[in-house]
């Protein structure tokens, strides 16, 4: 799989060191695509623990990484966020 295909990172993991590691890695080759693209920014989505989503979404301005924790916030996205972030294709790193 070519860096291009990847669209989100899809992360699962049991303990904090493996979820730093991990989340480091994704968001260090979303940095090399959104380079590429220079059109989007870096969204990390905790959906639960130990389970983050990181992508590039056109609600965050190029050249910033932001998060978002769904764990606190049930009643859909902030208004940070915007409708942008549409992820397919996961790629799993455990």
């Amino acid at each position: 799989m070519s860096m291009q295909d990847v669209k989100r990172i899809e992360i699962k993991v049991r303990d904090r060191a493996s979820m730093d590691r991990c989340i480091t890695a994704a968001v260090d080759r979303m940095i090399e695509r959104a380079r590429r693209q220079g059109t989007h920014g870096i969204l990390v989505t905790r959906h639960g623990d130990g389970h983050f989503v990181v992508g590039l979404s056109n609600a965050v301005p190029f050249g910033y990484t932001e998060q978002l924790d769904f764990r606190r916030q049930t009643a859909g996205r902030s208004a940070s966020t915007g409708p942008g972030f549409q992820p397919s294709g996961p790629e799993n790193i455990q």
